[in-house]
């Protein structure tokens, strides 16, 4: 119910999209969206950081993990799967990109790329230019596409979802989540010495 109440508030920020209404078989009280910020550029340190909450507070055997990238190039390596799955009790699912995970699900996700350079997430490349010419005139509200992807890769966990930000490069959805009322779990300290001290929102 966490998970579908966060996401059901983001994915309705935007006034053209069709109101969603998720029903689910487990409550909790506590949020089960995790928003971890990290600072190192490591990413598979983070990703065994990351794995090392789960497990410190839940039973990993016989669970599934999915690890979500926006971008195929974002993915980690075999190798670095391998050693993961030392760490994993469970089985560690085939990564995938948020558009492969749609219909899919698995005990915990965790979702790669929440930076605002590159392959980040959201994306300001423009990937497709023949879906523009299908979606709807009037949805023109900024990153509605990426918006509707972000809302797959919230809704892919059964029981707690993990978004891995880069402090550094902050993702705008990651600064949304954390900034405007949303249930979710802040992990890690979000620097905040080195915005501009002209303008608030720039970085330097």
């Amino acid at each position: 119910n966490q998970i579908a109440e966060v996401s059901r508030k983001f994915i309705t920020k935007n006034p053209s999209q069709i109101k969603k209404r998720l029903k689910t078989l487990t409550t909790k009280k506590e949020p089960q969206v995790i928003l971890n910020w990290v600072n190192e550029s490591n990413l598979f340190s983070s990703l065994t950081k990351t794995i090392g909450m789960i497990k410190s507070t839940h039973s990993t055997a016989d669970k599934s993990l999915q690890i979500l990238a926006r971008y195929n190039n974002s993915k980690i390596s075999e190798d670095f799967i391998s050693q993961l799955e030392e760490l994993w009790e469970g089985k560690i699912l085939v990564q995938r990109t948020i558009h492969a995970a749609k219909g899919l699900e698995a005990d915990f996700v965790i979702v790669l790329d929440l930076n605002s350079i590159g392959n980040g997430f959201p994306s300001s490349k423009n990937d497709d230019p023949i879906l523009n010419l299908i979606l709807s005139e009037q949805d023109n509200f900024q990153y509605s596409e990426e918006r509707r992807l972000f809302y797959v890769a919230l809704t892919r966990a059964k029981e707690q979802t993990y978004l891995i930000a880069d402090n550094s490069h902050p993702s705008e959805f990651a600064l949304e989540l954390e900034t405007s009322g949303y249930n979710v779990k802040i992990v890690g300290k979000k620097e905040s010495d080195n915005k501009c001290p002209a303008c608030t929102d720039g970085k330097i």
